[in-house]
């Protein structure tokens, strides 16, 4: 059940927001867009299967530092 939630949502939001504005010839911006919905989509379906995603906070927390130096 819960699965068709999350495809129920995915498709509104393919219906409501991504049809609409992809006229606009902004082809880097859809697939972007298509991108990072698919990823959360991916990521909703193994959490509603129970599958433990690790969290990307300590990659992120990494490349921060080595961008901008140690954080306190």
């Amino acid at each position: 059940m819960e699965i068709a939630l999350v495809l129920l949502f995915v498709s509104c939001a393919l219906v409501l927001d991504f049809f609409p504005n992809r006229k606009q010839e902004r082809t880097v911006g859809n697939i972007v867009y298509l991108a990072i919905l698919l990823v959360g989509m991916c990521v909703l379906i193994l959490h509603v299967l129970g599958v433990k995603v690790p969290s990307p906070a300590d990659p992120i927390k990494k490349i921060v530092e080595a961008v901008f130096g140690p954080q306190s």
